[in-house]
């Protein structure tokens, strides 16, 4: 039994039959085989024989290669040993590069990179292209909420992390990006975590402005039912 990371290795079972059907993907789906075995060395020498077999492909089939990789891996998202760093550095990052030199108006690699990135400049380009694009919206969302995430962690100890208004402001643009949603129902789990974000902070005000006890005891007292982060610190020497 593989434990804690059970779901990596049934993914990469997963992955290596869909690649399998394929007979381009067959070494690809061999390194996903032998990972899912153990077999850390095997695998890496199926995966040089897929690269070394896909760098000879003309750009057309490249591109068709990279959305299937890239689609598999997002579609198993615990699957952490799929999308290695030479499946990266030497054929999905070279390939979408030369795609969007050749193909400057083409949105399609412009999206992979911005979402392997998660690069807010790129990420805000696919979705000026495409409103309705969930996977990029969510990405944009989370990025702004992971500053506000990061300026409130320590509020159960009484600290404000940076300034408050770039929290405020990280949190305005994470709240337009959800209400201007063509559909905003696939968003509602960010939804619920911005407006608690937002109750949170306007909390924090009001308790700075007439502090009683500790902030924890301040949202307890009005029925506040916060899941507080947990800080860890790690003393000298800690690794």
């Amino acid at each position: 039994m593989h434990d804690w990371n059970q779901h990596n290795f049934d993914g990469l079972a997963s992955l290596a039959a869909a690649l399998a059907a394929r007979d381009d993907f067959a070494h690809l789906g061999e390194y996903c085989r032998l990972r899912e075995a153990g077999l850390r060395r095997e695998a890496f020498a199926a995966l040089n024989t897929f690269l070394a077999c896909a760098g000879a492909w003309e750009s057309e089939k490249s591109q068709d290669a990279v959305n299937t990789i890239l689609t598999l891996h997002y579609r198993t998202p615990a699957c952490h040993q799929f999308l290695s760093q030479p499946l990266l550095s030497r054929f999905v990052y070279p390939v979408l590069q030369r795609w969007s030199e050749d193909e400057p108006e083409s949105i399609a690699p412009v999206r992979w990179l911005a979402m392997l990135r998660r690069d807010p400049d790129l990420l805000n380009r696919v979705l000026a292209a495409d409103p309705s694009d969930v996977a990029i919206r969510r990405m944009l969302i989370e990025h702004e909420l992971s500053s506000v995430e990061y300026a409130t962690h320590h509020l159960s100890e009484g600290l404000f992390i940076g300034e408050l208004d770039e929290a405020l402001e990280d949190l305005g643009r994470a709240t337009d990006l959800i209400e201007g949603a063509p559909d905003r129902e696939p968003l509602s789990d960010l939804d619920q975590e911005a407006r608690q974000y937002g109750q949170m902070i306007f909390d924090w005000q009001a308790y700075k402005a007439r502090p009683a006890g500790s902030f924890p005891e301040w949202c307890a007292a009005r029925g506040r039912a916060y899941r507080w982060s947990i800080a860890v610190y790690c003393g000298e020497g800690a690794t």
